[in-house]
């Protein structure tokens, strides 16, 4: 009798150890999982906030200094979930943007248009790649 206890004892242990790996299977895959929604929901605000700049630019025509608020958040987030390239192209968006922002209307000459079509240019080279790299992200 002690032995079929000792048995029965022991199977419950057994079955008892396999939940509790079963449980922490389950609750690693469950915070990877979590991790890896709140990169790209980082992700796909990164991308919200260009193209709000790219709207500003592009579409209004103006440089403001939320278009360069825009740009910096962007650049914020990029450090932390896109790569090292894309966070660069982003900053010299923004140095751009905010160097735009403070020339006077009168001194719009060709130098200051053609600094803007760099920054159009960079807004949407930027915007494909984070996209491209929020679509890979599984």
């Amino acid at each position: 009798m002690a032995d079929e206890v000792s048995i029965a004892s022991l199977a419950v242990s057994i079955v008892s150890a396999g939940v509790s790996i079963v449980s922490a299977i389950i609750a690693w895959k469950a915070k990877e999982h979590t991790s890896k929604a709140s990169i790209l929901a980082q992700r796909l605000e990164a991308i919200t906030h260009i193209r709000n700049a790219i709207h500003d630019t592009a579409l209004d025509g103006n440089i403001t200094t939320k278009t360069t608020d825009s740009i910096r958040e962007a650049k914020h987030l990029s450090d932390v979930v896109l790569g090292s390239g894309i966070a660069q192209t982003v900053e010299r968006a923004r140095t751009i943007s905010f160097q735009l922002q403070h020339t006077p209307s009168e001194r719009h000459d060709d130098r200051y248009y053609q600094q803007k079509d760099e920054l159009d240019r960079l807004l949407t080279d930027v915007l494909r790649l984070m996209t491209k790299e929020a679509s890979l992200s599984d």
